[in-house]
């Protein structure tokens, strides 16, 4: 079998290369976040990294990435594709390095490469940040120095710090795992070297006196109380946009919206009900992030995760008087890294972009604890089950689609960029970020930034062009404005054309004078 292994290793490689670009293809582009990350991108020439609390790393990325694909599209999808595929070759390789049999390692594979939990995990920042962290797990477990081991997972984490600043909490505990690693050992008499730690420590603080400080500009409170809007929103307290009115709704309920203490101190009650809600739903949005993309949570998906979950622990428990050193080694690691994202699901919320790192570390972990190699020559087809039922996830979730919804929004990117614009656009819209896909000059105004109303807004931002989307005709500050129904019942027509955007509901407004075939 050992002399196959390289070749079927390559063939996954291969395999999950192509299964990526097939699933991408399928994929929407989603505006916002991911999209903010690249067009900040675009950005470092002219206005240098974004700061640290922005994920300046993650941008850099997508620049360095521009060098070789100037569409910003493509740019987009290849970096998608790029992190579904990367996220199971190391899940793959983890799993090998750490002695687990061949097949196995190519199920867990497979498992990951379909999984909820990497292909529709947005925005791929955290998917990003996730692969960093693996490959220093990989170099903390191969390497032949102790201390190198150290060094690699430490400096990974420190590099995610400035993609995820809520991992200043797992360097922290790292730093002092391995201070504790120096002292025993040299309490033992064991041979210390200190040019890893302080190769290390260089390392942060030049990242910090590059980068800057990722806590200055209050993030953590604009996730807080962006999430807490969408609970209340869920809960039926509020019916606006969550994203877009958070800082109202956390001004009214809380009395900040710059302050995590200070909500606190205000409303402790709220805070305490915002952190029930996310208990409450944190198990049911795990367990989904198992099921193959685009599958609901059905009573079959329960019983075969139950029922894998159930196997592997009896594994782990049979081979509990097996020693293992690199898993005792690695335990209190990943339980530094799965730190911040645990705290961050139950005080933020437990979305699938924080929980990717528990769920996929935790499952890895066991997986290394219940199929070392000398366990599964001895467990019985007790050590098939969980494989079996992983086949029967994906087995019964082959017809789902990854996207019900289509392409529209590069549907609509599309149709603007078709406008034969004879002036730089001018795009009033609510959906997050066009302009970030089409020229430069494109100027974006922000649909719910409108304090007087469309008509005042009109006149006063030189628009030109209108995406009037789902979600702008959905947002409050539009649907109640009767200078805005007038214009949608026919009042555009004295100075716009209407555009459809073949396969959505969306139409554009687009000035006649700014097109190049009106006098």
């Amino acid at each position: 079998m050992k002399r196959w292994e390289p070749l079927v290793s390559t063939l996954f490689i291969l395999g999950c290369i192509l299964t990526s670009i097939v699933l991408v293809g399928r994929l929407d582009i989603g505006l916002y976040d991911e999209t903010a990350y690249l067009q900040r991108g675009a950005w470092i020439d002219k206005q240098g990294l974004p700061t640290a609390d922005m994920a300046p790393l993650y941008s850099l990325w997508y620049r360095s990435l521009q060098f070789i694909i100037s569409d910003p599209i493509q740019r987009y999808f290849v970096n998608y594709a790029f992190t579904m595929a990367a996220l199971p070759v190391l899940a793959f390789t983890l799993l090998r390095v750490s002695r687990v049999a061949l097949v196995p390692s190519l199920v867990v594979g497979v498992f990951v490469l379909l999984s909820d939990l990497n292909v529709l995990n947005w925005p791929r920042v955290s998917v990003f940040a996730l692969i960093i962290l693996l490959i220093g797990l990989i170099f903390f477990l191969r390497s032949e120095r102790r201390d190198g081991g150290w060094f690699a997972i430490t400096a990974t984490t420190a590099v995610v710090l400035f993609i995820r600043p809520e991992f200043a909490l797992s360097l922290l505990v790292l730093l002092a795992l391995w201070l504790f690693d120096l002292v025993r050992r040299k309490r033992r008499g064991g041979l210390i070297t200190w040019s890893y730690p302080l190769a290390a420590l260089v390392l942060i603080v030049a990242l910090f006196a590059r980068l800057g400080n990722p806590f200055a500009n209050g993030r953590s409170m604009v996730a807080f109380g962006q999430h807490y809007a969408l609970n209340v929103i869920d809960a039926g307290e509020a019916h606006v946009d969550p994203w877009t009115n958070w800082e109202t709704i956390a001004q009214d309920d809380l009395g900040t919206t710059e302050s995590l203490t200070t909500a606190l101190r205000n409303a402790p009650d709220r805070v305490f009900w915002h952190v029930q809600r996310n208990l409450s739903q944190a198990l049911p949005t795990w367990g989904r992030m198992y099921l193959p993309a685009g599958a609901r949570m059905t009573w079959c998906g329960w019983v075969l995760l139950i029922i894998a979950s159930t196997a592997l622990l009896f594994l782990i428990h049979r081979g509990r008087r097996i020693p293992n050193d690199a898993l005792r080694r690695v335990l209190p690691a990943v339980g530094a890294l799965c730190l911040p994202a645990l705290l961050s699901a139950i005080v933020i919320h437990p979305r699938e972009h924080y929980l990717i790192f528990p769920a996929l570390l935790l499952l890895l972990l066991l997986l290394t604890s219940a199929y070392r190699s000398t366990l599964t020559r001895t467990s019985g087809i007790v050590a098939w089950v969980p494989g079996m039922a992983a086949i029967l996830l994906i087995g019964l979730h082959l017809d789902m689609p990854v996207a019900p919804q289509g392409r529209p929004t590069l549907a609509t990117i599309h149709t603007l960029r078709l406008i034969p614009s004879t002036r730089p656009m001018v795009i009033l819209e609510a959906d997050g970020g066009y302009d970030a896909y089409l020229p430069p000059s494109t100027k974006r105004i922000k649909a719910q930034a409108t304090t007087s109303g469309f008509s005042d807004l009109l006149n006063d931002s030189a628009v030109n062009i209108i995406v009037s989307s789902p979600r702008l005709e959905r947002d409050h500050r539009f649907l109640n404005d009767p200078t805005w129904r007038q214009f949608l019942d026919g009042g555009y027509r004295s100075a716009f054309n209407e555009v459809a955007v073949e396969g959505t509901t969306t139409r554009l407004f687009v000035l006649r004078s700014i097109l190049a075939d009106q006098p």
